[in-house]
């Protein structure tokens, strides 16, 4: 079969019509219709073609927002048949006819490259909602019929102030953006905002915050002394003295009101035992020069106890007992008693400006009495040195004492200038590289240097420590055995 298409209209030709002679063919060889042959006929409007039923959208015009629609085929045309769908006007050449099918073509392609990029831009956009959220550790998955809070959509960065432009969709370029969808929750509500507060709210507050410390810090501590007296049943004047540490200190918090119940039960307790005689029965023999709480320490000592004028026998014997209780654990204590070094009652003591104490040298016969580990004891040791000044003091052993280093602050150091300086009392044993207790720095009260036996770090002789706050309980006495 062949296709003919009349010259002059376009109209398609059929095999029947040329054998019933409504076709002519001009001299030229051209095929027209019986309708175009005739001189004064009217040219036949355009048909469309038999083979295919094209069902068009509109077109679009210039501006107008209405894109072209998906053309649909409402029958299958034959290969044979499918060279021409549209009709062309007449007196266009068969060229016309290609060009016209290839914009529709264009068009269709154009269409669907339109949708694809929609899908595209939906799974990669704003609009994507939020994949699979990430439980979190321990808890429970979400069902899927609970539903799942939304947070606000998020701005995209470099984009702050500026609208986003409507995405395309299917019914145009130009039309409206379905609402986007927010992402997902990711488990946990947003923050709220906090509030600003005023001065007068932000002091009330952080007063609040303070007495919630000190309550807390109460009850703690209050646990911890009676757990403390659990394990030193032996030493309830010690556990008085830490309920009424407790009570001073933190008087308006809750604890405190069982603190006061536990002292009214221990009102009734004979006086502490004396340790000293405890732990050196040979103080039994001596008397009590001077007794300091040394919590009173500063630039000017006044003692507790000063019995000076109350001895008047010559003395050949020297003792010093010191007690300290730190905060956590057990009362210490150091005995110590060497042949008299002086015959002046008040060279003896803390050696201040004022007593014009100054020595730096060897003590013999010591006997030494301890509760804390590792400090050799005995009697009659013979390894004893004393350092007492008021002055600074550098680590050079410029007294050449044995086992004493020229870079440590330990029992062989060097008084310096000037005189109304640090401040050293130290008791040493050299030949067991020990200090036995230092008293240095006691102008600065709880910011003295204080301690028995070595100091664990630092330098030995506990020069720099700074640690006399650091002890609950802290005395110091001075004794003499008189001839």
């Amino acid at each position: 079969m062949m296709i003919r298409y009349c010259e002059k209209c376009g109209q398609r030709l059929a095999d029947t019509d040329l054998a019933a002679g409504h076709i002519v063919q001009t001299a030229e060889g051209k095929w027209v219709c019986a309708a175009c042959a005739a001189p004064a006929a009217k040219p036949a409007a355009p048909r469309l073609a038999t083979g295919a039923q094209i069902k068009t959208g509109s077109q679009r015009r210039p501006g107008s927002p209405t894109a072209v629609k998906v053309p649909s085929v409402r029958k299958t045309v034959p290969v044979s048949e499918t060279v021409d769908t549209q009709p062309v006007p007449p007196g266009k050449p068969a060229a016309q006819r290609f060009a016209t099918i290839a914009m529709y073509a264009g068009g269709v392609i154009l269409l669907l490259a339109g949708i694809l990029l929609l899908v595209a831009g939906r799974g990669h956009g704003k609009n994507k909602p939020a994949g699979p959220v990430a439980e979190a550790k321990g808890t429970p998955a979400a069902s899927k019929d609970t539903p799942r809070k939304a947070e606000p959509p998020r701005k995209s960065p470099g984009l702050a102030g500026k609208p986003a432009a409507p995405p395309p969709t299917e019914e145009g370029v130009g039309a409206p953006a379905a609402k986007p969808q927010p992402p997902l929750a990711t488990g946990a509500a947003p923050a709220p905002e906090a509030k600003e507060l005023s001065p007068d709210e932000r002091a009330k507050q952080v007063d609040a915050e303070m007495g919630n410390f000190r309550d807390q810090r109460a009850a703690r501590l209050l646990e911890e002394h009676k757990a403390w007296f659990k394990q030193n049943p032996s030493d309830p004047w010690s556990y008085q003295a830490r309920l009424r540490e407790l009570v001073t200190s933190y008087g308006s918090a809750p604890a405190t009101a069982e603190a006061r119940k536990l002292l009214d039960e221990l009102k009734s307790l004979p006086p502490p035992p004396d340790r000293l005689e405890a732990s050196a029965p040979e103080s039994k023999d001596y008397q009590l020069v001077y007794d300091l709480d040394l919590a009173r320490m500063g630039h000017d000592i006044t003692y507790d106890v000063d019995n000076r004028s109350k001895i008047k026998q010559p003395f050949d014997r020297i003792a010093y007992f010191l007690e300290l209780q730190p905060n956590t654990g057990a009362m210490q204590y150091l005995y110590v008693s060497m042949d008299a070094f002086t015959d002046d009652l008040g060279k003896i003591g803390i050696p201040t400006v004022a007593s014009g104490a100054h020595f730096q040298q060897n003590v013999a016969n010591m006997n030494v009495c301890s509760n804390v580990e590792g400090i050799v004891t005995g009697t009659g040791l013979q390894g004893g040195n004393i350092e007492f000044w008021p002055n600074n003091y550098g680590p050079y052993n410029s007294a050449n004492v044995p086992n004493a280093a020229n870079d440590k602050y330990d029992w062989g150091d060097q008084p310096t200038q000037p005189v109304d300086g640090h401040g050293s009392m130290q008791v040493h044993n050299h030949d067991a590289k020990q200090t036995l207790f230092a008293l240095n720095k006691w102008k600065d009260g709880g910011g003295a240097d204080l301690g028995i036996g070595n100091q664990p770090t630092g330098q030995p002789d506990w020069t720099f420590s700074g640690c006399a706050g650091s002890y609950r309980a802290k005395r110091l006495r001075v004794l003499v055995h008189c001839k």
